[in-house]
């Protein structure tokens, strides 16, 4: 769920483009659903998506969740596509489709797993994600505080590896530093202080 939740936080940058009029698609599986829970649309409102920008699809196979995805992104319908999918099947072949498709649709496509996988994949970025607690806001120490979670990018072509605890603000679509943590940057242009190790127990793969 953690890495659900970073995914879809990503995804919703790409929403706020004021040019981007298209859906997000978010492919599940029937056994993730069952292991996880179905899409609360309340919940998915409170962290910045509109009811009305997504559309939801839940197929039994993993290589039926792929060539969905494959199909999607390739077809430009979609501003991006979410999936839920299984490591196993995502190979450097697969995802090498993926890649290709997101490029021809001009969209983004981000694949989800519940385990760190270190198998290689042609994705642009790969990250880790875990849950943290938020901070309450100022006016209300009793009250659940942004959603926040422990991030790590372990690849990313051009760039350098980092980590970072990220809170998100639904309301501007924006992440922001949590502050007190030691991290990387991104590119070498911009280097900071070496990252404390995250939390490697959820995983996401982006391209």
């Amino acid at each position: 769920p953690a890495a659900m939740g970073f995914a879809l936080a990503l995804a919703l940058r790409r929403l706020a483009d004021p040019q981007e009029r298209r859906p997000l698609l978010w492919c599940r599986l029937n056994a993730h659903e069952r292991e996880h829970g179905r899409l609360y649309g309340h919940g998915l409102e409170r962290l910045g998506l509109p009811r009305h920008r997504f559309v939801t699809i839940t197929l039994k196979k993993p290589a039926q969740l792929l060539w969905t995805m494959e199909e999607a992104l390739k077809s430009g319908a979609v501003a991006a596509v979410l999936g839920d999918a299984e490591a196993a099947h995502a190979d450097l072949t697969v995802t090498r489709r993926l890649s290709l498709a997101a490029a021809a649709g001009k969209c983004a496509g981000l694949l989800c797993f519940a385990k760190a996988d270190a198998s290689a994949t042609a994705s642009h970025t790969r990250w880790t994600a875990a849950a943290m607690p938020s901070a309450s806001p100022a006016h209300d120490a009793g009250a659940p505080g942004a959603p926040c979670w422990s991030i790590e990018l372990t690849r990313v072509r051009g760039g350098r590896p980092g980590a970072w605890i990220l809170e998100w603000h639904h309301a501007q679509s924006r992440f922001s530093l949590v502050p007190g943590f030691s991290r990387r940057a991104f590119h070498s242009g911009t280097d900071q202080e070496r990252a404390e190790a995250a939390d490697k127990r959820l995983a996401l793969r982006a391209g």
